[in-house]
């Protein structure tokens, strides 16, 4: 699943996060916040932050405001501005009393700081987010499916096998159970440079390589129930030497990317 796809689940979990706020807010600040969430439902991120500072100068502290102040953070987190989304969704944590609401923004920051390459901050958002949130409850499948991808990277395979377990067993139907039982079991760091129906198509890829360099090879898989044959460059048990061979790879074929084997 791309990386697009990750953060559209992420985006799913807004409408679960709010609700039920037993404090007294004025009309016109449940009516903003309201907005805010169709606003941000509809994918319109602008009007879910326009929405979210409406109701935070109506409300400026309480817990809808922490509410607005998530969704706020999640419309900019869609939109790609990560520092404005940090600021908002740690306040979040950091203020709110809702449990539910710490769950997700934690996770959300995440993800933010896995995708900055920040690996030891990730790993403890979702750490937050696990020891806070129900066991089999969204978006746990997501940071229990990070915290696998975070331990692979730093050659703990083990460690990361048991996260992608809680994925399998305790979210059967979420989107990324698939893409948790393909890295499950995984021991080795590949560079990944094309995905064929025809087995002979990926074996003419692996002679477009040098036979100095890392060696190529055709790795059969099942995706979406039809057979594939991926063509696979190289094979490492840590990820920097993995990450070092990629330009080289993507000389040749620039779209290849890494990903894990057995």
């Amino acid at each position: 699943m791309s990386t697009r796809g990750i953060m559209w689940i992420l985006g799913t979990v807004v409408a679960f996060a709010l609700g039920g706020c037993v404090e007294k807010v004025s009309p016109r600040a449940r009516q903003e916040l309201d907005a805010s969430t169709s606003a941000y439902q509809a994918g319109d991120y602008d009007a879910a932050i326009r929405h979210a500072d409406a109701v935070l100068d109506e409300a400026p502290s309480g817990e809808t405001a922490w509410e607005a102040l998530y969704l706020r953070g999640m419309a900019q987190y869609r939109q790609g501005a990560f520092e404005a989304a940090r600021s908002a969704l740690q306040r979040v944590v950091d203020e709110t009393g809702q449990d539910v609401l710490i769950v997700k923004a934690s996770d959300a920051l995440g993800e933010i700081a896995y995708r900055q390459d920040d690996l030891a901050a990730a790993a403890q958002y979702f750490k937050t987010a696990i020891d806070s949130g129900e066991p089999k409850e969204p978006p746990l499948d997501h940071a229990h499916y990070r915290l696998g991808c975070i331990h692979q990277r730093s050659g703990r395979w083990a460690d990361a096998d048991l996260h992608f377990q809680r994925v399998a067993y305790g979210f059967p139907d979420s989107e990324l159970t698939e893409l948790a039982g393909q890295r499950s079991g995984a021991r080795h760091w590949t560079i990944q440079a094309g995905a064929f129906t025809e087995r002979s198509n990926a074996v003419a890829g692996t002679r477009l390589f040098p036979i100095a360099g890392p060696k190529p090879f055709v790795e059969p898989v099942i995706r979406d129930g039809d057979q594939h044959f991926l063509l696979m460059v190289g094979r490492w048990t840590t990820y920097e030497p993995a990450e070092a061979a990629l330009p080289s790879v993507r000389q040749i074929k620039p779209d290849a990317f890494l990903t894990v084997v057995r």
